[in-house]
């Protein structure tokens, strides 16, 4: 004869393949795996789309309608889509508005856990209630008795889903009501001739003549003070035989002009700057903005590379 499995191993069999449950128990199966795939491996995102757009929604209803002559497989699956791509869109807007932004990943990890959560409930639910269905009924004895506690179970449980659903909703309503955190920060930038990027000096003639734009936009939320420098530094290029590559050296640097100006939220500040290069070789043009009068700190720099023929 041969040998038989293990005890465990034809409960965990019958526990998976039970008809009531195989459903929730291949979700789980395949929501795990695929979870940990993304999360460890950050791969296997295209296999993880049933996550997001069906799994779940689907298990959130099996888990608040556990039996199956509740709802038919058409009806949980519509509606498991509907109510995935509302449960994925509120946790992508929460992810949008945390420090891991929305990706593959992270929206993976995040609906793989909530399928996990919601089936591991939807599967104990089908277990008790099939496990009801099994008890004896005799139609001569009619009293009235009290919930057992695997109802009280079973209800608690359909409640705090459906609290969290509510809760889900209103927290999504509120962050879409709610403008997010706003971005404060300063534009510096250089244009070259007639305001276009790709204009740049970047070979000068034989007049040694470097004209382009400096451009600051204010979006700090308030008032600002700025300090623009601009300096012109003289290169040397030389090979460093420990690295064995090409280094430039600054030889000379002279302050070419200082604006001191206060610019107002929402409001820019331009000026047409002209630098005349005094010999052949290759310089490097240096914008530098300081806020606030403190020199000590550079908070924005636009270096321009320049070779003078």
């Amino acid at each position: 004869m041969s040998p038989q499995p293990p005890q465990y191993l034809m409960r965990l069999m019958r526990l998976i393949l039970n008809p009531r449950t195989i459903d929730i128990a291949a979700i789980l199966g395949y929501t795990g795996i695929l979870t940990v795939l993304v999360a460890v491996r950050d791969s296997g995102a295209f296999l993880a789309l049933p996550i997001i757009v069906l799994f779940p929604g689907y298990c959130t209803l099996a888990a608040l309608f556990p039996r199956t002559d509740q709802l038919d497989v058409l009806q949980r699956s519509l509606g498991g889509i509907a109510l995935s791509i509302a449960m994925v869109a509120l946790v992508a807007l929460a992810l949008d508005l945390s420090p891991f932004g929305v990706t593959p990943r992270s929206l993976g990890i995040a609906a793989g856990s909530i399928t996990l959560l919601t089936g591991i409930t939807a599967f104990v639910l089908r277990r008790r209630g099939q496990n009801r269905l099994t008890d004896e009924f005799t139609p001569e004895t009619v009293e009235i008795t009290k919930p057992s506690p695997n109802e009280r179970g079973n209800r608690l449980a359909a409640l705090a889903l459906a609290a969290g659903l509510a809760i889900a909703c209103i927290l999504g309503a509120y962050l879409l009501v709610t403008p997010g955190p706003i971005e404060h920060y300063t534009e510096l930038y250089v244009l070259g001739l007639g305001g276009a990027a790709e204009s740049y000096p970047y070979v000068l003639n034989e007049s040694r003549r470097a004209q382009f734009t400096i451009g600051v936009v204010n979006h700090e939320g308030a008032n600002v003070d700025y300090t623009v420098n601009l300096a012109l530094i003289g290169l040397n290029l030389s090979f460093n035989s420990t690295s064995g590559q090409n280094e430039t050296v600054e030889t000379n640097r002279t302050n070419v002009s200082s604006d001191n100006l206060s610019i107002r939220d929402g409001e820019g500040w331009t000026k047409q700057a002209v630098v005349v290069v005094p010999s052949v070789g290759l310089w490097k043009l240096e914008v530098t903005l300081f806020v606030h009068g403190d020199l000590s700190t550079i908070y924005r720099l636009v270096v321009i590379y320049v070779r003078a023929g």
